[in-house]
């Protein structure tokens, strides 16, 4: 099956790995709720008419709670971090050290030594803070070098990507009687369109790719509109 990822794919993903980085900081109380057992879009709702995330899509903002309990590998161009479930874990471990230390110091574990909840919280949030603040890591990048690092990557792996006026005009010709069959799209000669125009004839693009595109491009139209 044909999965090749479009430049609008791969902003995508950037900007759910940004929104991810961001509940991180400024939200990391949403570990609790996945302990809890709320699902990715349930802890993804309380942000949908929050003012302060209205440029993020609601299908960017679930990726993006994903991304902030489970971390980013840093694909395409974008910052590697650690998710609050493993930082939290990390604290734990920290907090028994910690508490093994004093015992074998002291015979004893004084309970004005304890790690509090509230300073685990403080913890998980302070890398990604400092990221923020001196500007590494995501917070480092313009949306250009996002966008041309993404692109380096895709290119280095022999793929080569839709652009946006291809993927606009591969939807206006899916609406064209010549390309319809009846209800049907007939994505295999909109693939013998686009790779006379733009490969020189070459078979770049499939019929499975033109479904996929196809696919892709109504559901950020209907994404628009609600």
């Amino acid at each position: 099956m044909d999965t090749e990822l479009t430049s609008w794919d791969i902003e995508c993903i950037q900007r759910a790995v940004d929104f991810g980085r961001r509940l991180q900081i400024e939200h990391p109380e949403i570990n609790v709720r996945s302990k809890r057992g709320d699902s990715l879009a349930q802890i993804a709702e309380e942000f949908r008419i929050d003012p302060r995330y209205n440029s993020f899509t609601q299908k960017e903002k679930v990726e993006g709670v994903k991304y902030a309990l489970f971390g980013s590998a840093g694909n395409f161009g974008t910052a590697r971090y650690d998710g609050l479930i493993l930082l939290d874990s990390k604290n734990e471990m920290l907090e028994k050290k910690i508490h093994k230390h004093y015992q074998d110091r002291n015979g004893t574990f004084r309970n004005e030594r304890r790690i509090t909840t509230e300073q685990r919280k403080k913890f998980g949030s302070m890398g990604g803070k400092k990221s923020y603040r001196t500007s590494v890591g995501i917070f480092a990048l313009t949306p250009e070098e996002m966008r041309q690092s993404s692109l380096r990557a895709i290119q280095a792996q022999g793929k080569i990507l839709w652009s946006l006026e291809q993927i606009e005009e591969v939807y206006a010709l899916s609406l064209s009687p010549d390309y319809r069959y009846g209800s049907m799209t007939n994505n295999e000669k909109i693939a013998e369109t686009m790779n006379m125009k733009y490969h020189g004839g070459e078979n770049v693009r499939t019929a499975s790719a033109i479904h996929n595109i196809l696919k892709k491009y109504r559901s950020s139209l209907k994404e628009k509109v609600n």
